[in-house]
């Protein structure tokens, strides 16, 4: 994925969905507010007086920019960036709902730190890591390839060797660092050195493990 052409993707859905959300930012604050109104009725029994803004405060919604990281991603089919983007605007105002009260049920005790908490986690990390977490095998393909490889050549030598040869150690004839699991530490790590020298000479002398590495 190219950085600058995913940041500006991003600026650029940044703001043209700030502007075309402003007209509603007033009507979802109103629905966020019967959510926090009803929600707190059913733990609390004080009544909620909501501070009046300037402003609509929905405007302030962190579903936005997690909806512009979610269009900003390239090569997703235009049907998945839908789910995910429904599926996570839908946790995202529930933690907003929630937060908000919190803040109202220990406003007296803890109000400033979780304040600090909705605007700094709820508006900075939380959409970033909701992204991250959702679309990870399309931000980092290759990483995401690379740990299914580990994790098929796991099940593979589960299915072959008892657990007491799994966690048997051996120095890595490419790394010389002494490792469990060296038939995965050999695939993942050093893929484009298994037909060298060190690495056949170290599987001729360990012909179980070489089983495993041809299969």
């Amino acid at each position: 994925m190219n950085k600058t052409k995913f940041f500006l993707r991003f600026l650029a859905f940044t703001i043209i969905l700030f502007a075309a959300w402003i007209p509603f930012a007033e009507i979802f604050e109103g629905i966020k507010y019967a959510f926090v109104d009803f929600t707190f009725n059913l733990i609390s029994d004080d009544r909620l007086i909501f501070p009046e803004t300037s402003y609509p405060s929905g405007a302030m919604t962190n579903i936005l920019p997690f909806i512009a990281l979610v269009l900003a991603t390239p090569k997703i089919v235009i049907q998945r960036k839908i789910r995910v983007i429904l599926i996570g605007a839908a946790v995202i105002f529930a933690l907003e709902v929630i937060t908000i009260d919190i803040f109202y049920l220990f406003e007296n005790e803890f109000g400033m730190f979780v304040e600090t908490f909705m605007y700094s986690v709820g508006m900075v990390f939380f959409p970033v890591a909701l992204w991250l977490f959702m679309l990870y095998r399309d931000i980092f393909p290759k990483e995401a390839e690379q740990e299914e490889k580990e994790e098929g050549y796991i099940k593979a030598i589960k299915k072959i060797l008892p657990h007491e040869v799994q966690k048997e150690k051996h120095t890595c004839p490419v790394c010389k660092k002494e490792q469990e699991n060296i038939v995965v530490h050999l695939k993942s790590e050093h893929e484009n050195k298994m037909k060298s020298k060190k690495v056949k000479k170290f599987l001729e002398d360990h012909p179980g493990l070489k089983r495993l590495v041809e299969k």
